[in-house]
């Protein structure tokens, strides 16, 4: 049974400021739920689900899971961000993320300025994650990594990349000072993304939905680069969707790096 202070636990877990206090936050649906148990590798701070979903799913239960809270369907849709919850939720604690400098070197990153659709940064982190790109440097002023939505529009894989949360600026002042490290800008102006010379490594950065990157990070930019359209009607299109864009650039820097390799 679901206690009031547990719903009202639950439901506050919806907002950055207490999950900023209790360093935990929610993951739903059973897809996610499973592939987290079946892992072992991440601890669970508390499962709630329906009777019927743990009859069917005992056998992903291990030592990890701290808690484990039987809910009614009623009671489930109460707390649930979904509309139609499929009978299981959980609190998990926070990873932690560090991160040095000198160890980008050679490898692809990504900094996001000010992304603040929770939609297109659970797409973004979830594309990172298929390239295999660890690390995602986010401004003060992006959708919080751990927000529900973000989450789910991951698909669990804001638990496999890395999310940094700095002032990109001095970032990338610090990145600058490497020899042959480049820092990459996603412009509506720039050198065609199909004639850059590029491998799989450096940053590259990507802007606000509508104002793009901000205007003191340009001179910190070495390659500014474009996604040129195609299309007859290209007129009528403001621009590509910062998701569809780091998935076009991801794909040909590592196109780039096949070709080496």
């Amino acid at each position: 049974m679901l206690s009031r202070n547990k719903s009202k636990f639950i439901n506050a877990l919806k907002t950055k400021k207490f999950r900023a206090e209790t360093g935990c936050f929610l993951i739903e649906g059973d897809k996610l739920v499973s592939e987290v148990l079946a892992g072992r590798d991440i601890p669970v701070t508390e499962l709630l689900s329906t009777p019927d979903w743990l009859q069917h799913n005992r056998f992903l239960i291990h030592e990890g899971v701290d808690t484990i809270t039987e809910v009614s369907d009623a009671e489930l849709r109460k707390i649930s961000s979904f509309e139609t919850p499929t009978g299981v939720m959980a609190v998990l604690k926070m990873p932690s993320a560090e991160y040095r400098e000198k160890n980008l070197a050679g490898k692809l990153s990504v900094s996001l300025d000010t992304i603040q659709d929770p939609g297109n940064l659970g797409t973004i982190i979830r594309t990172a994650d298929w390239f295999g790109i660890t690390d995602i440097f986010c401004s003060q002023g992006c959708a919080d990594c751990f927000n529900p939505k973000v989450v789910q529009a991951s698909m669990g894989a804001v638990l496999r990349v890395n999310i940094h949360y700095v002032q990109l600026e001095t970032l990338f002042e610090k990145l600058s000072q490497q020899n042959q490290y480049v820092i990459y800008g996603s412009y509506l102006e720039g050198t065609s993304i199909y004639e850059l010379e590029h491998t799989a490594s450096g940053m590259m950065v990507f802007g606000n939905e509508s104002k793009g990157i901000h205007p003191t990070l340009k001179h910190l930019i070495k390659i500014p680069v474009t996604i040129p359209s195609f299309s007859s009607s290209a007129g009528h299109v403001e621009s590509l969707n910062v998701s569809a864009a780091v998935a076009v650039f991801c794909s040909e820097f590592f196109r780039g790096k096949a070709r080496k390799d």
